[in-house]
């Protein structure tokens, strides 16, 4: 079916494929053609055949040249066949029948083979994989107890620099108490010797503090000239010990 629109031929397809295209000037030969749905309808046109008849004798097939691989009648196996190995249609197809029945339990044998090999490797790929997932679950614990040793050494070294750090400055202070101490010793004895030198002269005085009191008073009644004289020595005994004790 074949329409026009804008100057231009719109035509569907034949085998109802429900495509419309556009019909170019080479007409209908420059349509692109179904390949499958052709040779549907090739196949459908085709005469059909008996393929139980012989095409040569035109007689039913019952023997099979094994010499030529074909199927034959019993005019072909004295005709063009004569002298050829062949056999009956029916022990033949038992025979192949055989052969492929033992081919298809050799393979299904193979088949259990290989599920039974396939089942033994999905086996060690399975246990190799719960081995792999218990060693990664291991590798992970260890893993975190190693973390947690690693930051308990890494504790006790803080620890053990702060206390060597304790260590040394507890060495700086006391050596400093020590040269402290030390010298307030020295400045000590040099303090009890100025305190020994001090009591010394302090001693000294005192004696002649009590050398002043021995000094006997003017006697009454005395001449003038006698308390002159008592009083000039009075006064030489006096400018004696302040010399005495000036060169101390």
């Amino acid at each position: 079916m074949a329409e026009a629109q804008n100057s231009r031929i719109l035509i569907t397809c034949p085998l109802r494929c429900d495509q419309r295209t556009i019909l170019r000037e080479g007409g209908i030969f420059t349509l692109p053609l179904d390949r499958f749905k052709m040779s549907i309808i090739e196949t459908l046109s085709e005469p059909t055949v008996d393929e139980n008849i012989c095409a040569t004798h035109d007689e039913r097939i019952k023997h099979f040249c094994r010499d030529c691989n074909e199927l034959i009648c019993s005019e072909c196996v004295l005709d063009s066949h004569l002298g050829h190995k062949s056999s009956k249609l029916e022990k033949t197809l038992a025979e192949d029948l055989g052969v492929k029945l033992k081919k298809i339990l050799e393979s299904v044998s193979d088949e259990e083979a290989a599920n039974r090999m396939l089942e033994g490797v999905i086996a060690r790929k399975t246990t190799n994989v719960l081995r792999k997932s218990k060693l990664e679950e291991e590798g992970a614990i260890l893993e975190e107890k190693l973390e947690a040793i690693n930051d308990e050494l890494e504790n006790v070294e803080n620890e053990l620099e702060r206390d060597e750090n304790l260590t040394d400055t507890i060495s700086t202070n006391l050596k400093e108490f020590v040269r402290s101490s030390k010298k307030a010793l020295k400045d000590l004895e040099e303090d009890r010797l100025k305190v020994d030198q001090f009591v010394g002269k302090y001693c000294n005085a005192l004696k002649s503090y009590q050398m002043f009191e021995e000094f006997q008073p003017i006697p009454k009644n005395s001449s003038t000239q006698f308390r002159f004289l008592f009083c000039c020595f009075q006064l030489l005994s006096i400018i004696f010990l302040a010399t005495e004790l000036l060169q101390r």
